[in-house]
């Protein structure tokens, strides 16, 4: 079928796209080309983002698009490193990801790992920080999940002072979720443990992690 230049200027035979010579004022009809100064060669960077290249730039010796497909004809050896670099990149964005999660200085960052337990007349109680919460009878029996990891769930001024703890065994109304309030301590420990709704738990965890400096004076 005949070509059309994406403005509308003009139809040529489509024998005559990618022939080496500019016939469109938009330069559409060269992109794999460097005969229009204003073309445009798209890239298509499987495994990576798709970007557009100058077609100035297209079998000119220096591989631009990660896929190579930009130095088809030009006898450059290029190396294929879109995935390598789409796999980069989604590492650097879990790990901001994480940043994000270990609080805005990083100072949460020495609970992963970590479990600290509280022990009762009837259970043992034990909170592993960005992991799970349990739940287990001092007299035999079975470990209850009182929820998995979710998120900080803090009012919006003070974001870290909650974490939220969801998806946990199933229970009459749907599934155990447990809310543990981080309180300014000198020791990093779990104080008490309390269930206001049922299948819905509460804790209170203290740490030195959440304390704040005090305000300085002017």
């Amino acid at each position: 079928k005949p070509f059309t230049c994406l403005d509308g200027s003009r139809t040529i035979p489509f024998d005559r796209v990618n022939d080496d010579y500019c016939d469109c004022s938009d330069g559409t009809d060269e992109p794999g080309t460097a005969a229009c100064s204003n073309g445009r060669f798209h890239c298509t960077n499987a495994g990576y983002k798709p970007m557009y290249i100058p077609a100035s730039r297209v079998n000119d010796g220096i591989c631009d698009c990660c896929d190579t497909t930009d130095e088809y004809n030009s006898g450059a050896l290029c190396q294929n490193t879109c995935r390598e670099m789409g796999r980069k990149e989604r590492e650097e964005l879990q790990e901001a990801e994480k940043a994000e999660e270990l609080g805005p200085n990083g100072e949460f960052s020495y609970l992963y790992g970590e479990c600290h337990e509280l022990s009762t007349s009837e259970y043992i109680y034990r909170l592993c920080p960005f992991n799970r919460v349990t739940q287990k009878p001092k007299h035999g029996g079975s470990e209850t999940n009182l929820g998995t990891w979710g998120s900080w769930a803090g009012p919006e001024d003070n974001k870290f002072s909650s974490m939220k703890y969801e998806h946990g065994t199933s229970c009459w109304q749907g599934n155990r979720s447990t809310q543990v309030k981080f309180l300014c301590g000198k020791e990093t420990v779990v104080t008490s443990t309390s269930e206001p709704s049922r299948c819905e738990y509460l804790m209170e965890f203290y740490t030195p992690a959440a304390c704040h400096p005090p305000p300085e004076v002017l």
